[in-house]
């Protein structure tokens, strides 16, 4: 019996589950953090559908992964991408991404030099504007980043996006998210939805992947595209679009 994807408890109405990981994170133009949220109970229904769309293809040992991607197996990435946009559709599932152009950053000036403390800010960003906010305020949201070796304390951030929402709600006792920790991305359905996601809205921002080794994913990303996005994945969506966010960060001079 396959391992349940979230503790038992985390079933009940208003209870929200987000699964981000970041791409791009060194040596491109655009650096991106996002993923995908839904209901906590839905979440093991994404789960178990990309375990079984994994175990279904000719390679049931590889994760569903951008960086795994080769045109044969473009009919199981496709089954992926079919199933988001039935869920999307559904609003039962969203996406939000954040872009950050890194020729705009200047670690030394904001950051203390350190290149970790700015990433770990973004996180923040993402969660209080991307994902804590779309819900009610009523809502509490648990957070699985993928896995990564950092020196911050996961509690530590999640203590700080808490208190950030609490003064920007006037309400102390405010505390929407949860729940947050790293989960490994080749253990997570939804990490690995939201993983092809994002790996598709970067090879759009970043002109240089389509010139470069991953120009070979070109047929994967314009099937994202022309299925997700009725607009260019290269820009920020427009407001009007519902349960798939694009947003540019600008940074304050």
């Amino acid at each position: 019996m396959a391992k349940p994807l979230l503790r038992l408890g985390a079933v009940g109405l208003g209870d929200y589950a987000a699964f981000t990981d970041e791409s791009s994170i060194s040596g491109h133009r655009y650096m991106l953090v996002g993923g995908i949220s839904c209901g906590s109970s839905h979440a093991q229904r994404v789960h178990d559908f990309v375990r079984r769309a994994r175990l279904g293809s000719k390679y049931p040992t590889d994760s569903i992964q951008w960086k795994h991607y080769r045109d044969e197996k473009f009919d199981t990435y496709k089954r992926l991408i079919d199933f988001f946009v039935i869920e999307k559709e559904a609003q039962r599932i969203d996406f939000t991404c954040l872009v950050i152009n890194t020729r705009d950053l200047d670690h030394k000036r904001f950051n203390d030099g350190d290149g970790e403390t700015f990433f770990q800010k973004m996180m923040c960003q993402l969660y209080l504007r991307g994902i804590i906010g779309k819900y009610p305020r009523t809502s509490i949201v648990r957070g699985f980043h993928g896995h990564r070796v950092s020196r911050y304390d996961m509690a530590e951030v999640r203590s700080i996006i808490n208190a950030t929402a609490a003064k920007d709600s006037g309400d102390v006792i405010y505390r929407p998210l949860r729940q947050f920790e790293y989960k490994r991305v080749e253990d997570s359905g939804p990490h690995q939805l939201a993983d092809v996601l994002l790996g598709a809205v970067s090879y759009y921002w970043n002109a240089g992947i389509q010139r470069g080794g991953e120009s070979r994913k070109r047929k994967l990303a314009e099937y994202v595209q022309s299925a997700c996005c009725s607009v260019s994945l290269g820009r920020p969506t427009p407001p009007w679009m519902r349960n798939f966010d694009i947003w540019e960060f600008r940074l304050r001079d």
